[in-house]
């Protein structure tokens, strides 16, 4: 089994390939949710779209950074 390491400062820490692999995929799908927010909103200002997503990346983390109000900016969307 390999693993890769990533090391900081403080400490080494080893991550199996298939939770990289998650997390790039998780990236990719909040980018296109935050995009389709974007597209939903009515207001001028542009959605920041850049993040720092934890290795590994906990579907709760996913869902926090998805937002928790994106029914209700699709129901406003669908509304007008």
């Amino acid at each position: 089994m390999s693993r890769f390491s990533i090391v900081d400062s403080t400490r080494t820490v080893f991550f199996h390939p298939k939770r990289l692999l998650f997390t790039a995929r998780y990236e990719q799908l909040l980018k296109k949710q935050r995009k389709q927010i974007e597209r939903w909103s009515n207001s001028q200002q542009e959605i920041d779209l850049t993040f720092e997503l934890p290795v590994p990346a906990t579907m709760h983390v996913v869902k926090e950074f998805c937002g928790l109000n994106l029914v209700e900016k699709y129901l406003e969307w669908k509304i007008q």
